[in-house]
């Protein structure tokens, strides 16, 4: 049973909060209603980018959000995911992983997160029915 979801944020939350669409993140802060939700992200420490994210990374547990500069790990190196799952006091597999990219996914997978491959925004819905998780 997943019990944490963790995000990417350029390619899932941020593709369409750019757009000043924010299906995707009011997604995540409403399952967070039922599960720890947190992000997993390969970022530079880009001083002028930060305040940017800051306004999404406010919305997730601290303890959860695992930037890769931060952590010295990028995606899809299977570290990063580990410190993920190590935060979170969890099994791997109560853990799933939401990136547009498919290698990354697949790193997560390997050390026995559950993964989606993200497409667009109904898409995730339905695979996240797949999982037994619903808004």
């Amino acid at each position: 049973m997943i019990k944490v979801i963790a995000f990417d944020v350029g390619g899932v939350l941020l593709k369409y909060f750019f757009w000043k669409n924010k299906k995707v993140l009011d997604l995540a802060i409403s399952l967070k209603k039922k599960y720890k939700v947190g992000i997993i992200s390969n970022i530079d420490k880009f001083p002028s980018i930060l305040p940017m994210y800051q306004q999404v990374y406010s919305n997730f547990d601290e303890n959860l959000v695992i930037l890769s500069f931060q952590v010295k790990s990028n995606k899809p190196g299977n570290r990063i995911f580990e410190i993920f799952i190590e935060r979170t006091g969890l099994a791997p597999d109560e853990c799933l992983f939401i990136d547009n990219v498919r290698k990354n996914v697949i790193s997560a997978e390997e050390i026995g997160m559950k993964g989606i491959v993200f497409k667009n925004f109904d898409q995730l819905l339905l695979e996240l029915t797949k999982f037994g998780i619903q808004q």
